[in-house]
């Protein structure tokens, strides 16, 4: 699902470094990478109907988890496009954030504003790719 009014955003990256001792030595061997994790917290700003939308979809049913997530979004991977841009038309500043094998972990229970049917709500996930190898790429166009 698309949403928009995204008002803060989070992505941590980890390449979990696996080090071990050289054979019959007290130096390290050159650490190797292991598998790179990312994690990512969302906060948007929605309507109400989205949300409660969403909810469902990651629970594959109405208000409460299903017993196997058989039909809901947690547990399975997806794939996701962040793009930002800042600026006019001739100088913006622009940046992607591609990661897939995505997995929502939690969603925040929705924050009521109190006026036309508007909440905040959070996500939170990880995720253990990325698209061909590029996580991140940023530009400018002049």
């Amino acid at each position: 699902s698309a949403v928009s009014g995204v008002r803060s955003s989070r992505i941590g990256y980890n390449n979990n470094l696996i080090i071990y001792p050289e054979w019959n030595t007290v130096f390290i061997a050159m650490p190797q990478a292991g598998q790179r994790k990312y994690t990512w917290s969302v906060t948007c700003v929605m309507e109400a109907a989205i949300a409660t939308t969403l909810r469902d979809e990651f629970y594959g049913q109405a208000n409460s988890p299903l017993d196997s997530a058989a039909g809901a979004l947690f547990g399975q991977t997806k794939e996701v496009n962040l793009d930002f841009s800042q600026g006019d038309a001739s100088t913006n500043r622009k940046a992607q954030i591609r990661i897939e094998e995505v997995i929502i972990e939690s969603i925040g229970k929705p924050i009521n504003f109190g006026t036309n049917d508007v909440v905040l709500m959070t996500f939170n996930g990880k995720s253990t790719g990325a698209q061909s190898n590029v996580a991140f790429e940023w530009w400018t166009v002049t």
